[in-house]
């Protein structure tokens, strides 16, 4: 179909649809046709539909953007939290180290001064490390005799009150099972 058959076409097709008199035909003296108020009263009903929807819309797309600026303000505080824990979480590690290292450092005093005492007991007579012994923090006790050679050991506990020999060959088994 060309365009000119086309144009033809939807001529023809208006003019059918024309309402009569609307091309000046009848008379003049007759009304025009009464509107139909039902229209333009639907109409009326549905602007005030799409009204009520579009005033629903901004209602609840400031409800949303109330949430949204919520959610950012949390989003910043929960950042600002998490840099805090951070932070701290750096300072209690950096101070379990600082712990630890003491620790260490006090074992090693320990250590040192219990090696200084084991080294001065061996050259007593064995009725003075007994009495010394006998004074000394049962679990201090025990560690010298273990640090000392068995027989100079040996010797101390023998030279000891029965009482405080018991009590020192206990501390010494004590200690050898909880190694």
């Amino acid at each position: 179909m060309s365009m000119r058959s086309l144009v033809g076409a939807a001529l023809t097709a208006a003019v059918l649809v024309v309402a009569p008199g609307a091309l000046g035909e009848g008379t003049p003296d007759e009304d025009p046709p009464a509107e139909d108020p039902r229209p333009i009263a639907a109409c009326g009903e549905r602007t005030a539909q799409i009204e009520e929807v579009a005033r629903k819309l901004r209602l609840r797309e400031a409800t949303l953007d109330s949430r949204e600026r919520t959610l950012r303000e949390r989003a910043t505080d929960l950042s600002s939290v998490e840099e805090q824990l951070d932070s701290r979480l750096a300072e209690l590690t950096a101070l379990r180290v600082a712990v630890e290292e003491d620790l260490q450092t006090l074992a090693q005093q320990k250590d040192a001064r219990v090696d200084e005492l084991v080294g001065r007991v061996k050259v007593m007579r064995a009725k003075d490390a007994a009495t010394l012994l006998a004074l000394l923090e049962p679990e201090l006790a025990a560690t010298v005799l273990l640090k000392m050679d068995a027989r100079t050991a040996g010797k101390a506990i023998a030279a000891a009150d029965p009482a405080v020999g018991a009590r020192l060959a206990t501390g010494v088994a004590a200690l050898e099972v909880g190694q």
